[in-house]
């Protein structure tokens, strides 16, 4: 994947040509002034406002209006997220660094917003529009959770970009946009479902296909992950039989058998 601080530095120095002549990112020289407007947010958020929702807007208006383009420049969302991230890690406003992998999920997030800005189902900036007053709209007038405001503008892109047309609607409802704003409820987990996420880990470490190249076939964790396997098959029959019991208590009390 491409260095975003590499692309950030080479966006920075184009963008510094008092020429104006920048062929290696577009022709039209909007793009210069909206890596201009990404730095800015990424300035304002190291200073501790919350900049990265701002900056998800302008990128389905700048979609909207072609600004944008995969098509014309592919690396242009890695360079506003470069030139964003330029000033947000910028030493004088932040200490913080970010590795290849968190930079490349936050690209991924921004496309979300690009391609919102590019449907052609419906209006994206109309939509981005109505998510952001009915967000505020709940947020201060609600006491209910509600997600981060950037995680749930980045929900409702994502929810568009999914949304197909049907009963004749030509776009997302407040209904669809509104449930994009709720954390979803974690689930209660079992002794089960621990015993299961064990058995997968152990599962790549016996097989040699965890990522990072930790592997053992040591017989003493091959024997734990066969007296797992064999307590958790233990575990599953028990919850069969005590749902069969209940079953035939209900049929019983109903006088079906």
């Amino acid at each position: 994947m491409t260095d975003l601080n590499t692309v950030a530095d080479q966006t920075n120095d184009q963008n510094d040509d008092t020429n104006g002549d920048n062929q290696d990112l577009t022709n039209d020289k909007r793009f210069n002034d909206f890596i201009k407007e990404a730095r800015g947010y990424g300035k304002d958020t190291a200073l501790g406002a919350d900049a990265l929702p701002k900056l998800a807007i302008s990128v389905v208006r700048a979609a909207k209006d072609g600004i944008l383009d995969l098509d014309a420049n592919k690396d242009c969302l890695k360079q506003v997220y470069g030139a964003y991230w330029s000033q947000r890690s910028n030493k004088r406003y932040s200490i913080h660094a970010q590795g290849k992998e968190s930079q490349g999920a936050q690209v991924s997030k921004i496309k979300q917003h690009y391609l919102l800005g590019k449907n052609e189902l419906f209006d994206g900036e109309e939509l981005m529009d109505r998510a952001v007053k009915m967000y505020h709209d709940k947020l201060t007038s609600s006491e209910t959770k509600l997600k981060p405001v950037y995680a749930a503008y980045t929900d409702v892109a994502r929810m568009a970009n999914d949304w197909k047309a049907t009963n004749g609607a030509t776009a997302p409802s407040d209904e669809e946009i509104e449930a994009c704003f709720y954390p979803k409820e974690k689930q209660e987990k079992t002794l089960t479902d621990i015993i299961e996420k064990v058995l997968k880990e152990l599962d790549k470490v016996i097989t040699g296909t965890r990522e990072d190249g930790i592997s053992s076939q040591d017989s003493e964790i091959t024997d734990a992950a066969e007296s797992l396997q064999r307590f958790l098959a233990k575990m599953t029959l028990a919850a069969e039989l005590d749902a069969f019991r209940a079953q035939s208590a209900k049929l019983a009390a109903a006088g079906l058998i």
